[in-house]
């Protein structure tokens, strides 16, 4: 019997674990994954999994299993080593957060700081100024902000509103961090971009989840699967992450094409889209077909993988006109997933509209 108890009780202790386990996306550019089912350890991490310090934690229901909440009056804050577990020219931080205020507050609130070296209060001493990355709702924009910051005049901000936020209410969150953006997405939806000036110089040697250094000006909401990865996910990936059903359904976001007779020295028509949802590129394929306006004849047609990006379609039997660029997202068996189709007229040169 006693035998039988011990193996029911490790079951137990092994199952909130292995469901993290099966919530982890993208495992080889994971850096660092925290689930707070059962403690402050991160679940997966290439530099140190345990914090190097910590204060007031509160384990209560969350989005998947259990999560951590951090409430004003305490002052909650986990503090862990950098190094490992994130990369300063590119990342995604991305969680899911359950905020005890609106998005119409006046209030300081921050999800992630990670302070520099040189200063590592982030300016002034001051425990609420920036570090080199840095997560906070600002007052009184009603938005939520990725700071980056090189230290060197080249600060970086991106911003998204959550305005219409309300308490009790799960959200997504996640930013991205590259060479030459930075972009902050809600619930799955890109909410806002912007361009990076400069580099991060002077990285701390930890970072802070849940509030600022020692608890200050603390997000003051349950936050769960806290995730940080070593490269920019993309929107894709990130709509996986929300957990949300219908954005990991293989579509076709969006698409465009270019008025272009002449790409990479070929007559082409070339056009560009963005997908979504778990897309397998062993599995999926795109069917490109170029019809003359009004006839269901192709003058081209092609199969191409099913990858975001820029693709080109090869029409050698072109003439001035109107045309349509039909594209079909389609599984392994041929099944049609989605498709869109977009009205070009092509013209005689290498023009681009």
């Amino acid at each position: 019997m006693a035998t039988a108890r011990a193996l029911a009780l490790l079951a137990a202790c092994a199952a909130p674990l292995a469901a993290a386990e099966e919530r982890v996306y993208f495992k080889p550019d994971l850096l660092f994954y925290a689930s707070y089912d059962r403690s402050l350890d991160a679940d997966l991490a290439r530099g140190d999994r345990q914090p190097l310090k910590s204060k007031g934690e509160e384990f209560v229901e969350g989005r998947f299993g259990k999560a951590l909440r951090f409430a004003a009056k305490a002052k909650p804050f986990c503090e862990y080593r950098a190094k490992g577990n994130v990369r300063h020219d590119r990342g995604t931080v991305a969680f899911h957060f359950k905020p005890e205020w609106s998005g119409a507050e006046f209030i300081h609130r921050f999800f992630f700081f990670h302070p520099g070296a040189k200063n590592p209060h982030g300016g002034a001493n001051s425990p609420d100024s920036m570090g080199v990355l840095t997560m906070r709702y600002r007052k009184p924009d009603q938005e939520i902000w990725l700071w980056y910051d090189d230290h060197g005049g080249g600060n970086n901000i991106v911003r998204g509103n959550i305005a219409a936020w309300r308490q009790g209410e799960w959200h997504h969150v996640a930013v991205t961090w590259d060479p030459e953006w930075l972009r902050i997405y809600f619930d799955g939806v890109l909410s806002g971009q912007s361009r990076v000036k400069g580099r991060i110089t002077d990285p701390g040697a930890t970072f802070f989840v849940g509030s600022s250094r020692n608890g200050h000006a603390p997000s003051c909401g349950t936050l769960d699967e806290f995730c940080i990865y070593g490269r920019a996910l993309s929107l894709a990936e990130i709509g996986i992450l929300t957990g949300k059903p219908e954005l990991r359904v293989p579509r076709i976001h969006t698409m465009a094409a270019t008025q272009r007779l002449f790409f990479r020295g070929e007559r082409r028509v070339a056009f560009r889209c963005v997908l979504t949802g778990l897309i397998d590129p062993q599995k999926h394929r795109l069917r490109a077909t170029l019809l003359r306006k009004g006839t269901a004849q192709p003058v081209a047609e092609a199969t191409l993988p099913a990858a975001t990006g820029q693709h080109a379609l090869a029409a050698p039997r072109w003439a001035e006109g109107a045309y349509t660029l039909r594209v079909v997202l389609a599984d392994g068996q041929g099944k049609k997933l989605d498709e869109r189709a977009e009205p070009l007229r092509v013209i005689d040169g290498p023009f681009d509209r």
